[in-house]
């Protein structure tokens, strides 16, 4: 693949077309890295050029194929904080009407809502690259 894979049209912050597609045997659920290119690093004991740091948008895989381009869906997947619900639960027994007795608290957790991620700031000319996680180490790999 030498083409220069970039984002020709911004959907929404979650969703963008990148101008490749069938045509260049892109599948249902590839991945792909977004991101721009940042400034130039310098080796700081040789002076030489590194090269351009890559500035991460986010990561997504391919939801819709067309011949020429296709959508690109964030799929970066986060949970918002869990909730507790504390009561008071006093006892209604005989008992308590004649002796105090000690209130019961009933903790029940919420888990928070899982939502997407959005792209950070996608632009059209934006670049992609594909992407894949070996599934033995949690790295990602060109």
């Amino acid at each position: 693949m030498n083409k220069k894979i970039m984002i020709a049209k911004v959907i929404d912050d979650t969703n963008v077309v990148l101008n490749i597609g069938s045509n260049e045997k892109i599948s249902i659920n590839d991945r792909f890295l977004i991101y721009k290119i940042g400034e130039e690093i310098f080796d700081p004991d040789t002076k030489e050029s590194l090269g351009y740091f890559e500035i991460v948008k986010g990561y997504g895989k391919v939801t819709h194929i067309q011949n020429t381009m296709c959508i690109l869906t964030s799929d970066k997947i986060e949970r918002k904080q869990s909730r507790k619900i504390i009561t008071t639960q006093k006892s209604n027994g005989l008992l308590s009407q004649y002796f105090e007795t000690n209130p019961k608290e009933l903790i029940e957790e919420i888990p928070g809502e899982e939502y997407i991620v959005p792209f950070d700031n996608p632009e059209i000319g934006d670049l992609a690259k594909p992407i894949t996680i070996r599934k033995n180490y949690n790295y990602l790999i060109d």
